[in-house]
């Protein structure tokens, strides 16, 4: 039975595994050899590995101790690799294709990075925050094809539901955020391709939690960064 329950909750191959295991150990084993760092999410843990906390010496640590283990690195450094290349490229692509088809809306964000390309002098950290319509289009983009047509979650506290109904301590919750993302009654022809939604002027209307692409509360995609 172990075995089975092994096999049915493997999600990747046993050598892409042994592969990030040993690629996160040589890493790691060099790095705290040769006393590199590089500021990096490897780095931080790394740190919490040998220090137990990210906390300045003489500050207060963690109070809840945990283990760093090489086994716990490697999983984080995978999680890292596949949270963020899956969903970037796909954002990216739902984004061009509504773009393919709204040539109007196309040409107003073409004509919005040329300006701002044009005052930075090229591509620039600073120059990407300035473009505006394009964090419009993405928003839009990640409302009508969110990366996850759902979110699961577990209650931690009894709940009592206004229809009567209630919700215990360790049921799990599941949270529609496809529906959320379509529902009329949030976001008005659901169907349409509208950055608008997410202009200054209109996004301050849009109902709280009802615009989940990262997630919502303390445990949010760190993508939305």
């Amino acid at each position: 039975m172990t075995k089975l329950m092994t096999l049915c909750c493997r999600f990747t191959s046993k050598w892409i595994e042994d592969y990030i295991m040993q690629l996160i150990s040589d890493t790691v084993e060099y790095r705290e050899k040769n006393h590199v760092t590089r500021n990096d999410f490897l780095d931080l843990l790394i740190h919490l590995k040998n220090k137990g906390s990210l906390h300045e010496e003489g500050k207060e640590k963690i109070k809840e101790e945990f283990e760093m283990s090489l086994e716990v690195m490697a999983a984080q450094c995978f999680l890292f690799f596949i949270a963020g290349y899956e969903t970037s490229s796909s954002v990216q692509t739902f984004c061009l294709y509504e773009l393919a088809l709204h040539q109007d809306i196309q040409e107003k964000l073409r004509e919005e990075i040329q300006e701002v390309i044009k005052k930075h002098g090229g591509v620039t950290y600073q120059a990407v925050n300035e473009m505006k319509y394009l964090d419009m289009v993405v928003s839009e983009g990640m409302r009508k094809y969110p990366t996850l047509p759902q979110l699961v979650r577990t209650c931690v506290e009894p709940l009592s539901m206004p229809d009567g109904g209630r919700i215990e301590k360790g049921d799990q919750i599941v949270i529609p955020v496809w529906s959320l993302h379509h529902d009329p009654q949030y976001f008005p022809n659901p169907e349409n391709f509208d950055p608008e939604r997410f202009s200054p002027d209109n996004e301050g209307n849009i109902k709280p939690y009802t615009y989940l692409p990262f997630g919502e509360g303390p445990r949010m995609c760190i993508g939305n960064r």
